[in-house]
């Protein structure tokens, strides 16, 4: 045993070492990533505060172009036949949605309510094949 000394001891000092150097690794990080988080934490409560004055100057133009846009609203359409209608179609999770949202966004366009034909047809010309006396019609 007493061979073999010279020969563990520094082995196991190197051990030590590198595990005490591991905990610290481990503390510092945990620490910079508590930091992190308190600053973030931080941000957020003053950016959400209600008596934050840039915030609340910056409110109030939205707040007049708000009023005039509801006039707009307000007015009542005229329905002639002369005013293009337009069809919006397609299948069901395609951006058809979003883009009669961002349509009816504007006070000046209107937007009927949203149908599921073409997907209906689709589904109706799946069973039609099944059956030759209609896939035939």
């Amino acid at each position: 045993y007493e061979y073999f000394y010279p020969i563990i001891m520094p082995w196991l000092l190197l051990r030590r070492r590198f595990i005490f150097n591991m905990y610290q690794r481990i503390i510092h990080r945990s620490f910079t990533y508590l930091i992190i988080i308190i600053v973030i934490i931080l941000l957020g409560f003053h950016l959400l505060s209600s008596d934050n004055i840039s915030i609340q100057q910056q409110q109030k133009p939205c707040i007049s172009k708000l009023s005039g846009v509801n006039e707009l609203q307000q007015s009542t359409y005229n329905l002639s036949s002369l005013k293009p209608i337009i069809f919006i179609g397609g299948m069901p999770r395609s951006g058809t949605t979003l883009m009669r949202a961002i349509l009816d966004s504007h006070p000046l366009v209107r937007c009927g309510e949203e149908t599921r034909v073409i997907p209906r047809i689709l589904s109706m010309r799946t069973l039609w094949k099944k059956s030759s006396i209609e896939w035939n019609r």
